[in-house]
């Protein structure tokens, strides 16, 4: 199964990222940054999704695909008959923009405001940020 494969190597980067000094941190995120490959959030979560394979409400095995939401896949639940993404009940859901997500939290780690950010992003026409209002 390549996703238990995935899953695995990536727990083990995670362990090994968390055993290391920040400055050793901070070379391995310049690295990073300079291979300038940006991978779409929705490759990041399917994985995750995939090894879990179950309803997010009710937590069963059983669920079929159900069409598409854009490019999305949505599925439905056998039992409890609710329809889901692999994004529902994430901090993801209910995004517009979640393709930006990651530029909007290295903003909020400079702790710009949301104009600033919405600028910086040059994504955003008002000041308004993700659909997100914290």
């Amino acid at each position: 199964m390549k996703t238990k494969l995935f899953v695995s190597k990536l727990n083990q980067i995670t362990k090994t990222f968390l055993s290391m000094t920040p400055a050793q941190r901070e070379v391995v995120h310049q690295s990073i940054q300079a291979l300038n490959a940006k991978i779409p959030t929705d490759e990041l979560i399917q994985p995750l999704f995939d090894a879990l394979s179950q309803c997010p409400h009710c937590h069963s095995p059983q669920f079929k695909k159900w069409g598409k939401a854009g490019a999305i896949q949505r599925y439905r639940c056998n039992t409890c008959y609710k329809t889901f993404n692999n994004k529902t009940k994430t901090p993801l859901a209910r995004l517009h923009k979640c393709h930006l997500w990651a530029d909007y939290t290295r903003c909020m780690q400079l702790k710009l405001t949301r104009r600033e950010a919405a600028i910086l992003i040059n994504e955003l026409k008002k000041a308004r940020s993700l659909s997100y209002y914290p």
